[in-house]
């Protein structure tokens, strides 16, 4: 797509002559694919052209950048102060090529993420295992015994 075409191509989504924040807003929208107003790290990846492990890290980077409170998800609004912040310098017509993209973007099916050994589904801490603090079990007279590992 030549830099001529973002304009009659984001006619198509009634945005041409639109404010970025409601470029980003359409943006968010598509992105959002659960539509719970919340944009998590595995929604994101759905849509990235790349699952390279390199690419995958930096947009793990990226989006820990753009969770200000931590939570890992996005609101919209998170994500739209930090998509104008990002873009500030960018020139119109190359945003508007980068918006395009992503309202172009289709969802990568979950084999496909498995396949690239991405994480699909809610992101979950994982409980440590730490040998040394298993637990004893008590006899009837209240003397501990050892849990010997299976």
């Amino acid at each position: 797509m030549g830099c001529g075409d973002s304009k009659a191509d984001l006619k198509r989504f009634g945005l041409v002559g639109a404010s970025r924040e409601a470029k980003l807003r359409k943006c968010f929208a598509h992105l959002d694919h659960d539509k719970n107003g919340l944009l998590t790290f595995d929604e994101i990846l759905a849509l990235s052209v790349s699952l390279e492990p390199d690419d995958l890290n930096e947009a793990r980077i990226e989006f820990e950048a753009m969770d200000k409170d931590g939570d890992r998800a996005l609101t919209e609004d998170e994500y739209i102060a930090s998509c104008i912040k990002v873009y500030k310098r960018v020139h119109e017509q190359d945003f508007d090529l980068w918006v395009y993209a992503v309202l172009t973007s289709k969802y990568k099916s979950k084999a496909d993420l498995k396949k690239a050994k991405v994480h699909i589904g809610i992101v979950k801490k994982k409980k440590g295992k730490n040998k040394s603090k298993r637990k004893s079990k008590s006899n009837k007279k209240g003397e501990k015994h050892k849990v010997k590992p299976k």
